[in-house]
């Protein structure tokens, strides 16, 4: 029960919990790339691996609820440019959760340790 892309990219959970299984942590951090190396590596498939990880505060409900993004920037603070089948270092961590929003601010690491990019994102669950 997963979306389609998902089939295209490789998360790698280290810490945190999968959705819906009433974790009792709201962050998550892991390592990203794609399944099947693209022929270059640029911004906008960083861009795509950084929206690939489901939302942090996800993992502490019960069952499948709908969810949406209702604010998300990336700001890219390095050039973002890779080996095609490098893994990404990815860290989000939930700044405060209630009456059903969430916000969240997520860290992007090249996988030398350089911080490349910082995200912030409000999400929305429903039910």
């Amino acid at each position: 029960m997963t979306p389609d892309f998902f089939a295209h990219v490789d998360l790698r959970l280290a810490d945190g919990g999968m959705p819906y299984t009433t974790a009792s942590t709201s962050h998550m951090l892991g390592w990203m790339r794609f399944r099947e190396p693209t022929p270059t590596f640029g911004e906008e498939h960083f861009v795509s691996l950084a929206d690939a990880w489901p939302p942090a505060v996800i993992q502490m409900l019960a069952q499948p609820r709908p969810a949406s993004s209702l604010t998300w920037t990336l700001e890219l603070a390095e050039d973002v440019t890779a080996e095609p089948d490098a893994y990404w270092a990815y860290e989000v961590r939930t700044d405060h959760a209630g009456h059903g929003y969430g916000h969240t601010h997520a860290h992007v690491w090249r996988p030398d340790g350089t911080l490349v990019a910082i995200s912030r994102q409000t999400v929305t669950v429903f039910g």
